[in-house]
């Protein structure tokens, strides 16, 4: 079973859940830790946790608090709880059945499963028809009841619950008539690929409480996954400071477009774009950029490409220019510019960026890159978090990674390359050859 760790509001209730549902024999699941945000006409709902299984179709937990009281018993308010339960029935069923591929006959043809999970063991807690309550120890025989979905309502249900169907092309290739034509194998594969894999899942939704890495080759989905975290954030922070940025100015419309239609998905309405930038990691003197909005909130100076070119050249002019703002920051202390920074293309930056951004987000450091992998022909390696963000005063590094068992990881690996096929990538990375002619 894939488990995603997204916000947990109650980490020790959902250290119960997670324990319980990984004894189960479950097909094709997979368990969502505080995803998807669900929209109402009035407000949005976090979920506490979601599975998405064949035996039991799409489980909803709504997690109690951890009692308070020795016996493991509190006080319920049964009247709150199916509150609780009908609006996100409501909200969920509004959300699924917009995509057609969930209904049969204008219904929705996935039976919606709400469950109130009980984190202790207590006899205390009366069965009610009004609606679903698990208890710790008891939560097999409490989904043993539970309805499941045929198999081949698995993908369009994943890819609903994600938030990704949005990716698909606009054109509906509605004059499609036979599924083995070419069209119909098109949109077979677009299907498919409006789907996360297990890696793309945990990397677009888990969001550790300091930096992250995702690296992958070429075509492996980063920069879906960097917009759809930066949707996922905006949604649940929207009072944080993002910046989104990138090297290549061709992807600021696509990353744009993505994020608006991934936060669509969450609240639905636009991102405030005041709060999320997408932005150039150099800027203009029009567009604000991470440099130029860094070295302004903190009154230094700004220095153009002109500038970086005449003194490092051209390819040395943005490393150039980041270095000089340390150097003038260095006297002043560390001032928050952004509360959280998604880069994308890392591979184009050199470490007095990285350190630039470190400056600039205050604990715990979200910072997120993503690294395109074997970029180069010439460079096998990438480089750790220490040559990029450096030591403390003491030599000790300031950015480390580890990945933790049932913790939001902070290296993730996307090893899978939608664009080119494994012989092509081998050819392209086997080393120079010789021509004989």
């Amino acid at each position: 079973m894939d488990i995603v760790i997204g916000r947990r509001v109650d980490p020790g209730a959902v250290e119960q859940l997670i324990s319980e549902i990984n004894q189960l024999p479950l097909t094709d699941a997979t368990l969502y830790i505080g995803y998807p945000i669900l929209s109402t006409a009035d407000e949005s709902i976090s979920l506490d946790a979601i599975l998405t299984c064949q035996e039991h179709g799409i489980v909803v937990f709504d997690l109690r608090p951890l009692p308070s009281s020795p016996d493991g018993c509190d006080m319920v308010d049964w009247e709150q709880v199916e509150g609780r339960q009908n609006e996100i029935a409501i909200a969920l069923t509004s959300k699924l059945i917009k995509h057609k591929e969930l209904t049969t006959r204008r219904v929705l043809a996935v039976p919606i499963h709400i469950v109130t999970y009980v984190p202790a063991t207590t006899p205390h807690i009366e069965a009610r028809d009004d609606v679903v309550v698990a208890i710790h120890g008891k939560l097999a025989h409490t989904l043993e009841q539970l309805e499941g979905i045929p198999p081949d309502l698995s993908v369009p249900l994943n890819a609903a619950v994600q938030q990704v169907a949005t990716i698909k092309p606009r054109k509906k290739r509605l004059n499609v008539t036979s599924e083995t034509s070419r069209g119909g194998i098109l949109k077979l594969i677009e299907r498919q690929i409006a789907n996360l894999d297990s890696w793309q899942k945990r990397a677009a939704i888990e969001c550790p409480e300091g930096p992250q890495r995702i690296r992958g080759l070429a075509g492996s989905g980063k920069t879906v996954v960097l917009a759809l975290k930066a949707a996922y954030l905006h949604a649940q922070h929207p009072e944080w400071r993002i910046a989104v940025t990138f090297q290549t100015r061709s992807l600021y419309g696509q990353i744009r477009d993505l994020i608006r239609r991934f936060t669509f998905e969450h609240i639905q309405d636009e991102p405030d774009w005041n709060k999320l930038n997408v932005m150039h990691a150099w800027g203009t003197a029009s567009e604000p950029g991470v440099y130029s909005t860094i070295a302004k909130e903190l009154s230094c100076s700004i220095k153009d490409f002109g500038y970086g070119k005449r003194r490092y050249l051209a390819a040395g002019a943005f490393e150039g220019v980041c270095k000089e703002l340390l150097h003038d920051l260095a006297e002043k202390p560390p001032a928050p510019v952004f509360d959280a920074v998604l880069v994308d293309e890392a591979q184009d930056f050199g470490p007095h960026f990285f350190q630039l951004l470190y400056r600039a987000v205050p604990p715990p450091k979200r910072i997120i890159w993503a690294y395109d992998e074997l970029q180069s022909l010439k460079e096998t390696g990438l480089p750790s978090p220490v040559n990029l963000f450096g030591r403390n005063a003491q030599g000790e590094p300031l950015v480390t990674l580890q990945n933790r068992d049932n913790e939001p990881q902070e290296d993730v690996i996307l090893p899978v390359c939608y664009r080119n096929t494994p012989w092509a990538l081998s050819i392209a990375h086997a080393g120079p050859t010789r021509t004989v002619r």
